[in-house]
């Protein structure tokens, strides 16, 4: 019956890309986003049969955590009305009446409630299955990258096909982004807040705009909240050039971070509360505690920070190795490392066909290619030197892959590499 269930849903999804006008992009036929929603929905059937069979225990399974302790919270509402909408809206949980939900919801801690309590809605038309809500969550990671690819292939619509890699078929992307994981709501959350921050900047649909950027700004807030910190500065910049098309847009984004680092930095000295050098300290030692307890068979060797300012840029260089550069494949003795680490491999191939292609007087005429560098490297250093455990570090870069892949698409110039490498001519 579950299965079933599932198909229908898939169906009426594929329905659904075929008649929401969001989905039609230029250039870009409808046929290849519900193929890529498809995939998706294999990828996540892939997923739930390694965590069935490779990975048998399921208290231990992170695609299974979310989702029982969501059908857990789904159950309160027949045993108290009430006990449910307390656990939904965060009402009084410290009340004694509650502790038999939280001795059974193993993971209902912050980050994770509104995964689980999204989940407890869908409990209520899934029927209980899984299925249902990698069904479902397929789909809302497709609208993140679909519009992604809808607002960068109106930018550079000669790069529109090559940009269905980065946003819909990326492995990594592709692989954790299908299950019930936070990874699909993030890849949904950063798309629309992307996109909708440059329609605002347009002045294109202002409610619509304001309206969802509030929403998916209310979900990094509750999912991960760091990441609004790192988006914020070049979103600003994408609105502001869209009012007033400044030059020199490399400079300024440059300054701007610049500036917005001092300005963060100066807050900590104020307010020991917004200090985010010692709350990169913090970060490290709880996954150090993490590596401590667990045990966990893919671990690097991160140096201590010192939350000072000299202290995080002495450690920035082996943070953006690892971010980069790890798991290679010398330390692919699982599918999921394995699969990070023919991504990385295929990366740094990338970035040196890239560079190889571009010459000294490159000009990079819109400022999401800036956006794309500086989210990406800002988000890469903060994770290698926070996160010492391989698997972890695979997930929390996801946000940042796109982006990256996504500017070395943009950038690569198939003319000049073939011209200046294949042919042995100079450019």
């Amino acid at each position: 019956m579950s299965t079933f269930l599932a198909i229908g849903y898939l169906l009426f999804f594929i329905f659904l890309i075929y008649r929401i006008r969001f989905f039609r992009i230029e250039g870009i036929h409808l046929h290849i986003i519900a193929f890529a929603f498809v995939i998706k929905v294999i990828a996540g059937f892939v997923m739930m049969m390694i965590y069935t069979y490779y990975y048998p225990d399921r208290s231990v399974a992170d695609i299974f955590k979310l989702f029982d302790d969501g059908k857990i919270l789904q159950g309160s509402i027949f045993n108290s009305p009430s006990h449910f909408y307390k656990l939904m809206f965060g009402v009084n949980l410290n009340s004694p009446e509650l502790a038999q939900y939280f001795n059974k919801m193993e993971h209902f801690v912050e980050g994770n409630r509104f995964i689980i309590r999204y989940n407890a809605l869908l409990h209520f038309i899934s029927s209980g299955s899984y299925l249902v809500h990698m069904t479902f969550m397929c789909f809302i990671s497709l609208l993140g990258g679909t519009a992604l690819l809808k607002l960068f292939s109106s930018v550079y619509q000669n790069k529109s096909k090559w940009l269905l890699v980065p946003f819909f078929f990326l492995p990594s992307l592709l692989f954790w982004s299908s299950g019930v994981l936070k990874e699909g709501v993030l890849i949904f959350a950063l798309g629309f807040l992307v996109y909708y921050t440059v329609m605002l900047g347009k002045g294109k649909n202002l409610v619509y705009s304001i309206l969802w950027i509030l929403i998916t700004v209310f979900v990094f807030w509750q999912v991960r909240d760091y990441l609004l910190v790192i988006l914020f500065p070049g979103l600003l910049l994408l609105v502001l050039w869209e009012r007033f098309k400044f030059r020199r847009i490399g400079l300024t984004f440059l300054g701007a971070h610049i500036i917005y680092l001092a300005i963060l930095i100066l807050a900590g000295e104020l307010s020991p509360k917004l200090n985010i050098l010692t709350h990169l300290d913090t970060k490290q030692e709880e996954f150090f505690e993490v590596v401590k307890n667990k045990d966990p068979s893919h671990v690097l060797a991160l140096k201590n920070i010192e939350p000072t300012v000299p202290g995080v840029i002495k450690v920035i260089p082996q943070a953006l190795s690892n971010s980069l550069f790890r798991p290679h494949i010398l330390e692919a003795n699982t599918y999921f490392i394995a699969l990070a680490a023919g991504e990385n491999l295929l990366l740094i191939l990338l970035v040196i066909l890239t560079l190889l292609s571009l010459s000294k007087g490159t000009v990079l005429p819109h400022p999401l290619i800036y956006f794309c560098i500086y989210f990406a490297l800002f988000l890469l250093v903060i994770i290698g030197l926070t996160v010492p455990i391989t698997g972890s570090l695979v997930r929390y870069k996801i946000p940042a892959m796109p982006f990256l892949i996504a500017a070395c698409l943009i950038l690569f110039d198939i003319n000049r590499f073939r011209t200046r490498w294949l042919r042995g001519g100079k450019q």
